[in-house]
C-alpha cells in the first residue's frame, strides 16, 4: 500500500512535466518499482530530479 502511494506520489508530481521520451522511460520505472525493495526508491527519485533540470534546461515541453 505505501508503495504504490510513494509511486504515485511521485508520478504526479514529476511525470506531468516530462517531455514524451522522459515519460516513457519514467513509466517502465514505475512499473518496475512494483517488485523493488522501498529503499530504491532513491534512486527514482535521483532519475526523476535529473530529468526536471534537464527538462527545464532545454526550454519546457518538446512536442
Amino acid at each position: 500500500m505505501f508503495v504504490t502511494y510513494y509511486i504515485h506520489k511521485i508520478k504526479n508530481r514529476f511525470v506531468k512535466d516530462f517531455c514524451n521520451i522522459c515519460e516513457r522511460e519514467m513509466k517502465e520505472l514505475l512499473d518496475m518499482m512494483r517488485s523493488i525493495l522501498l529503499e530504491d526508491m532513491l534512486s527514482i527519485i535521483f532519475i526523476t530530479s535529473r530529468c526536471s533540470k534537464t527538462y527545464r534546461k532545454y526550454g519546457g515541453k518538446q512536442k
